[in-house]
């Protein structure tokens, strides 16, 4: 398996995983909208690809603030095919995006999902980080975070306007 940034040639292969990945088409509506916002990095835009050269995993990481201005990162979203979860895809992505965001010298990266498994790489929940949840829907123990320096800023996230629609 080869993890490397994603490539305008892999757009419909990545959309396949992420429709397949969550059964829905308003994820990889999502994946195309952050691809176009400001917050894009094109080189935390990852893709997993097998020994075949299909894609299997896809994973972005944007730039988002607090309500003070201040940038850090967001993983979301995270998609492995189906039948190509939980054979190390997944973590392979994170553990490659999250590299990628330490070269960067990024402070912080925060990600909505489940504490078993972004715990392992040693995100915890967010308040105990002294970050605020941008919506009171989102459950607490869901909204994690992984500090990357020691004087990383504090307060409540906000987040981009392509997930407006979800909220």
């Amino acid at each position: 398996m080869i993890v490397r940034p994603e490539r305008a040639a892999d757009y419909a292969a990545i959309t396949a995983v992420v429709d397949a990945a969550f059964g829905d088409l308003d994820t990889s509506r999502l994946v195309a909208d952050l691809r176009a916002s400001p917050g894009s990095i094109a080189d935390l835009a990852l893709v997993a690809e097998d020994d075949d050269g299909d894609v299997v995993g896809h994973v972005m990481f944007t730039v988002t603030s607090l309500e003070s201005g201040d940038a850090i990162l967001m993983l979301s979203p995270l998609a492995v095919r189906p039948d190509r979860q939980r054979a190390g895809v997944g973590t392979a992505l994170v553990g490659a995006g999250l590299e990628g965001a330490r070269r960067r010298s990024e402070p912080l990266v925060i990600v909505e999902g489940d504490p078993r498994y972004y715990g392992r790489f040693g995100f915890v929940e967010a308040s105990s980080l002294g970050l605020e949840r941008p919506y009171e829907s989102i459950p607490p123990h869901a909204f994690q975070a992984l500090a990357l320096r020691r004087d990383h800023p504090r307060g409540r996230v906000t987040y981009p306007p392509p997930f407006d629609r979800f909220y």
